[in-house]
């Protein structure tokens, strides 16, 4: 082997290890990722390829639910009949998660719950009153109320309890499931004033990850090694267990952390910081929106009847509809945004410039 081929071989190796070292780190994969995006100097603009008209629609995981509080129905996106279930319990309630669906009534305390196949994951009779049900990818919360306590019993789904989280003078503010662990934020009443818990339960053990006095923390978005807390107030931004800023926001309504940028909205704003808590970009809006999603690199602000698309912090598109907006979905590269009468599925593409003949 020569030495000519030799110190080729160690440029490529030693290229090949900086560039693995450089794509480790996120924040370098944004950055590069943006850098690809610049070239392409196409404006967007949002095409409706969908619409399907009708009331009462749920979009799960390509399917279309109806439930009319006796029969359940699911349908393709071409509204083709796939199965249905009819049940004789009154008053039932309806819920859906990211694969399956549940229908439940809240006095008997009987839940079913159905993977989007139609197939019967697991069935529950709990004789007690029932305050809600929430599906999530690993389980199901089952939020019940008894004369002395609230009660949240998280199953998986063979029907197997995980944990059961009991509640008399503590306020639940939040609780969600992520993977196999479970998130609360509860409110402890104190002489003068509360304290606020943010808590992680696996299975029967609990640790407090963070706690504040006199404000509510809602939810925890992870940044790296970090952690962005969400409270009625603001936002903070927290390493271990020390606080290392921290920033007030008058009416906070959502945030959302993407690689080394957090995003606020709150009052009539928009604004994106970066993780030292510094502005990177601030809009002020003209209509009302109450929800931040993210949809592949693009960020969405989600209003009552329109969606604003951002890309790296620029806006370049949005889309108008004429019936209020119930939910919103990826499906692969196209957005499926549910409405009061029907469903509207879009796709974001460049504009075509026809050429003049």
């Amino acid at each position: 082997m020569n030495k000519k081929f030799i110190g080729l071989f160690s440029i490529l190796f030693i290229l090949v290890i900086f560039l693995l070292v450089f794509f480790s780190f996120e924040g370098n994969q944004k950055r590069f990722v943006e850098l690809l995006d610049s070239l392409d100097k196409s404006d967007k603009e949002v095409l409706q390829v969908k619409n399907i008209s009708g009331s009462n629609f749920h979009y799960v995981n390509g399917r279309i639910f109806t439930f009319n509080g006796e029969k359940l129905t699911a349908m393709d996106m071409e509204e083709n009949p796939l199965w249905q279930k009819t049940f004789l319990i009154p008053d039932l309630q309806f819920e859906k998660g990211f694969t399956r669906v549940a229908v439940y009534n809240k006095e008997l305390g009987e839940v079913y719950v159905y993977n989007t196949g139609g197939e019967t994951l697991f069935e529950l009779k709990l004789n007690k009153e029932i305050m809600g049900v929430k599906l999530y990818e690993s389980g199901v919360s089952i939020h019940s109320k008894e004369p002395a306590r609230d009660q949240i019993a998280f199953f998986d789904y063979k029907g197997d309890i995980i944990t059961e989280l009991n509640y008399n003078d503590t306020y639940l503010v939040n609780y969600y499931m992520l993977g196999n662990d479970i998130y609360t934020s509860e409110v402890v009443p104190g002489s003068n004033g509360f304290l606020s818990n943010f808590i992680t339960h696996k299975g029967n053990n609990k640790a407090i990850d963070f706690y504040i006095e006199n404000e509510i923390l809602i939810r925890r978005e992870k940044m790296g090694s970090s952690q962005v807390y969400l409270t009625d107030e603001g936002i903070k931004f927290v390493k271990g267990n020390e606080v290392i800023w921290e920033k007030d926001f008058p009416i906070i309504k959502d945030i959302l952390v993407d690689g080394e940028e957090i995003y606020v909205l709150y009052g009539d704003n928009f604004q994106v910081l970066n993780k030292a808590g510094e502005e990177i970009k601030q809009y002020t809006l003209a209509l009302n929106y109450t929800k931040i999603y993210q949809h592949g690199k693009y960020i969405i602000l989600v209003g009552d009847k329109d969606i604003v698309f951002y890309l790296h912090r620029e806006e370049v598109s949005r889309f108008y509809f004429l019936r209020k907006i119930k939910a919103i979905n990826s499906q692969f590269n196209e957005l499926v945004v549910t409405l009061e009468d029907g469903i509207s599925v879009l796709r974001i593409e460049d504009v075509v410039v026809k050429k003049e003949d």
